[in-house]
């Protein structure tokens, strides 16, 4: 690997906060279509509001089942962290399983 090649401490942090940015767009963006909203209190967030955005993601973006997964793992970060600081009474992720099914990587040693 060269230096060019290495990331520094400013490229994770940008990087990280590229996907948090764009997970955020894809949630205003479902508010948007889905339930012509621009924005949702997280009192009522549920189980189908999840899976509905999974869905959303899947079928309207055509996205790959990793970066659904990506996307979700964001939200369901904010919102543990909502209901672990007692903002939300409930976890509606705590029956949400979504697996990454990534495709596994072939490197070419030729």
């Amino acid at each position: 690997m060269t230096e060019d090649a290495t990331l520094s401490r400013d490229d994770i942090v940008a990087s990280t906060l590229w996907a948090m940015q764009r997970s955020r767009k894809d949630v205003a963006d479902f508010l948007q279509s889905n339930l012509r909203r621009t924005d949702i209190s997280m009192l009522e967030l549920t189980p189908e509001f999840i899976k509905d955005f999974a869905a959303y993601l899947s079928t309207d973006r055509g996205l790959a089942n990793g970066t659904i997964w990506q996307r979700c793992m964001w939200l369901k970060g904010v919102v543990l962290r909502a209901h672990y600081n007692g903002k939300i009474p409930r976890n509606p992720f705590a029956q949400f399983h979504i697996s990454p099914n990534c495709k596994e990587r072939v490197f070419d040693r030729g």
